[in-house]
């Protein structure tokens, strides 16, 4: 989603002092091993990964050293085909100081890799370069032990390690190295060990150290679940130096005064006329929640967001036509300021990433930003040219975040903070669908329906349409006509409100006419009619592959779908009762999901009204097989078909 805030300035002012470094007293590990029944069928196993981090503290800018080790034995034809090519992490500014590779053959055989042995491959498409060990020979029983040093500049307003991943691993370890004056704090969730401080394992240095054995994996193909905020993980960041006066220079309270500074800076004058000249092209307004939209309009149809420009002032941000978050962030302020809006400024991370602890906050928890209006009760996202308020990504519901509000104490600005949940008035979607089928002529029975789709179930779609080619749109249009009936002669088709200004403000409404033959079929003196075709393809649970994720979703969605089905003269419905469909996912609480069908029949023509409802963000895994049935019920309406035959 965002990226990280170039606009803060990370230092560690530490001392010079010799160091003797741990990475140099690496061995490999040369244990054997065989699989045992309860790992035959692990698609690779993962017998150790070592991660170490030994910060290096220099006058200016401070080093860290980072370790990597990973041994790996291969145990399936697609582990191999995985494993031929390992990729090598180079990121800008960092060094390697040492990498090899080793690998174990069934035969006993050993065969070594060194940085000489590095190929580099291109991605056609983006144009970026990768780096990797071409490693030939692997079968089943092969053994890859992976080991490589880098060092860069320190990293310690936050990070995340994972103790866990989708395949088993057999021991997994974390160890953070640095001098004794210095303090790290760190936080485990989901069962991950707690980092153990130790200040005699190094001379003049403090270890904090976990180690954690035999994690089976999780895996990460779950529908309706967030896989990182179910891992194991451990979060640490800086916490102290025993010769700086300032302690937690990198919790959220230094944070709060950093940015909002840096936020509200005074303009010079040359800033200042070119915000006047920009302000001037937005049409001012009384009311709050059409002028913050004209602002965004303006902003977002002018100025384009990219995190690798190196404008610094807003005269240059409104010259280039571009920006980053920073430059955005400031853009915006100065134009809220201008048009008397107020706002709050909040921070928060990506919840399929980073999820947001109130408790425990870094730098990483921190990197995604947003705008909270109070008297609209609305959010903006600046970076996120796709959405116009009150349309955000539905991803940040109910996720925690950092407010901070814009204060004057005696004639001085001042951020005051403090942690909430977003709540998002465009969390709730809705899909409403009014279907007429006509079978009073069997030769050419129509459908004709209308359907208008609201929130996060609209918005994704208008932009995604609104932004395309047109060549891409026609292509788009008719995936999303064919949904509802993939073998279909359309007779007319139209697709309103893909307008981006439409975005939060009107449904996205789909038209279709269609000769339905395909959806109809002789058998016999009856015919039968594929009544569940017509709303379309719908999701389905029938594996019974064993959940291991609760459920989440981003968005509360309702379905209202009503289909009015003209009889032919002459012939009845034999299979009424197969519509008597009715699921809960909770009896006592009707409305946390359901799905409910009545109808009714009058003279030739049969009513049918189908509601289906999700009305929660997370639930417990204990609910996954009721809310199965409810999710299935929809795909097995689907497939439902209406048996017509010959009054009596």
């Amino acid at each position: 989603m965002k990226k990280i805030l170039l606009f803060i300035v990370f230092s560690l002012p530490l001392l010079v002092c010799a160091q003797d470094y741990e990475y140099k007293k690496f061995e490999f590990d040369n244990s054997t091993f065989e699989v045992t029944k309860d790992l035959a069928l692990e698609s690779e196993i993962t017998l150790l990964l070592s991660t170490q981090i030994e910060y290096i503290p220099e006058t200016t800018d401070s080093k860290e050293i980072l370790s990597h080790y990973s041994k790996k034995y291969i145990n399936s034809e697609e582990a191999i085909e995985r494993n031929n090519k390992i990729y090598i992490p180079f990121y800008n500014g960092v060094k390697i100081l040492d990498i090899q590779l080793r690998i174990t053959h069934k035969n006993g055989k050993i065969t070594f890799l060194d940085e000489k042995s590095i190929k580099t491959e291109q991605n056609t498409q983006t144009g970026m370069e990768y780096n990797y060990f071409p490693v030939e020979g692997l079968e089943i029983g092969s053994i890859i032990d992976f080991r490589y040093v880098l060092i860069g500049s320190a990293e310690i307003t936050g990070k995340i390690f994972l103790m866990q991943n989708e395949n088993y691993i057999k021991k997994r370890t974390i160890e953070l190295i640095y001098p004794n004056f210095l303090k790290f704090v760190s936080r485990s969730y989901n069962g991950a060990p707690e980092l153990v401080e130790n200040k005699d394992k190094y001379k003049d240095k403090i270890s904090l150290y976990a180690e954690s054995t035999n994690i089976s994996g999780l895996d990460d193909d779950e529908r309706y679940a967030n896989w990182y905020k179910n891992v194991k993980y451990i979060h640490t960041r800086f916490y102290s130096n025993n010769y700086s006066a300032t302690a937690d220079p990198y919790g959220e309270k230094e944070f709060t005064a950093r940015i909002h500074a840096n936020l509200h800076r005074d303009l010079d004058k040359n800033e200042q006329k070119s915000l006047l000249a920009f302000s001037k092209t937005i049409k001012k307004t009384t009311d709050a929640f059409t002028q913050i939209r004209a602002i965004e309009s303006s902003v977002k149809n002018n100025i384009q967001f990219n995190k690798y420009i190196t404008n610094n002032t807003l005269t240059d941000i409104i010259k280039s036509k571009q920006g980053t978050l920073s430059n955005l962030a400031l853009l915006y302020i100065n134009l809220f300021k201008t048009y008397e809006i107020p706002y709050e400024i909040v921070f928060t991370s990506n919840p399929y990433q980073y999820p947001f602890d109130p408790e425990f906050v870094s730098y990483v928890s921190l990197t995604n930003l947003l705008f909270y209006f109070p008297t609209t009760k609305t959010y903006l996202d600046p970076s996120n040219m796709y959405t116009r308020t009150p349309a955000i990504e539905i991803a940040y519901h109910n996720q925690y975040a950092l407010f901070i509000q814009n204060k004057i104490y005696a004639g001085v600005q001042m951020g005051v903070s403090d942690f909430k949940k977003i709540d998002l008035p465009y969390f709730y979607s809705k899909d409403i669908a009014d279907i007429h089928i006509d079978l009073s002529h069997l030769e050419t029975p129509l459908v004709s329906s209308h359907i208008e789709f609201t929130g996060d179930m609209a918005y994704t779609s208008q932009a995604y349409l609104y932004f395309s080619s047109p060549q891409e749109r026609e292509t788009l249009e008719k995936e999303f006509y064919e949904n509802y009936n993939t073998k279909t002669e359309f007779i007319s088709a139209t697709i309103k409100n893909i307008d981006i200004e439409s975005i939060g403000i009107n449904p996205l409404i789909v038209d279709t006419k269609y000769n339905a033959t395909n959806l109809l079929k002789k058998a016999g003196t009856n015919f039968i009619f594929e009544i569940g075709a017509v709303i379309g393809k719908q999701m389905e649970f029938y594996s019974d592959k064993t959940r291991k994720l609760p459920i989440q979703v981003n968005s509360a969605r309702s379905y209202k779908r009503t289909l009015t089905v003209k009889i032919p003269q002459g012939y009845q419905i034999k299979n009424l009762k197969d519509l008597d469909m009715t699921f809960y996912l909770d009896q006592e609480n009707k409305e946390l999901a359901y799905f409910t069908i009545t109808y009714k029949l009058k003279d030739n023509t049969l009513t049918i009204e189908n509601l289906e409802g999700y009305n929660f963000v997370e639930l417990p895994i204990t609910y996954w097989n009721q809310y199965r049935k409810v999710i299935n019920a929809a795909a097995d309406f689907n497939k439902l078909s209406l048996i017509l035959e010959k009054s009596n």
